[in-house]
């Protein structure tokens, strides 16, 4: 398998593919996006992958846009848009499967998070996860972090170490 650039494969130190992530561009994205007033709008997207986060603050982003944005910003990957097709394309991937209790651990990692809709044609939800905090936009605040305590929604997911 042929990996995309920002893509790394798997190495006898870290045995499954993974992203060249700046960790620190990501934070600071995120907080950046995480101010009162923005706003979480269903499928509101980034004008451009290389938007810059006052941009993206002003515009409304649901949870796929802004995982697919932050992710190019703080990569140069290319993930797809939806988050049923983030989840699919992270199993495409090879990225290693983590349970939901590994998102709370403060280890440095970046995880992926997917919850598949409750009802089919509903709409499912994803979002990082890094030292024990979402970094997502949601319907309820528009981009922001919550903890991850494995409870409610999050129990439902699936999820994916990317660094």
């Amino acid at each position: 398998m042929s990996l995309q650039a920002g893509l790394l494969p798997a190495t006898d130190a870290y045995p499954w593919p993974h992203l060249d992530l700046d960790v620190d561009l990501l934070l600071t994205l995120s907080e950046r996006t995480c101010q009162p007033g923005n706003q979480y709008r269903l499928g509101g997207k980034a004008p451009s992958l290389s938007a810059d986060s006052a941009t993206i603050a002003g515009r409304g982003i649901d949870c796929s846009g802004y995982v697919r944005w932050i992710v190019y910003r703080s990569s140069e990957v290319v993930m797809p848009d939806g988050s049923w097709i983030q989840a699919a394309w992270a199993d495409t991937q090879g990225f290693k499967h983590s349970d939901v209790p590994s998102g709370a651990l403060e280890d440095g990692r970046v995880r992926l998070a997917y919850m598949k809709p409750l009802s089919s044609g509903g709409v499912g939800h994803i979002a990082l996860i890094h030292n024990g905090y979402t970094i997502e936009s949601s319907g309820k605040r528009g981009p922001g972090r919550r903890a991850w305590t494995g409870e409610g929604w999050q129990s439902r997911c699936r999820l994916w170490v990317l660094t």
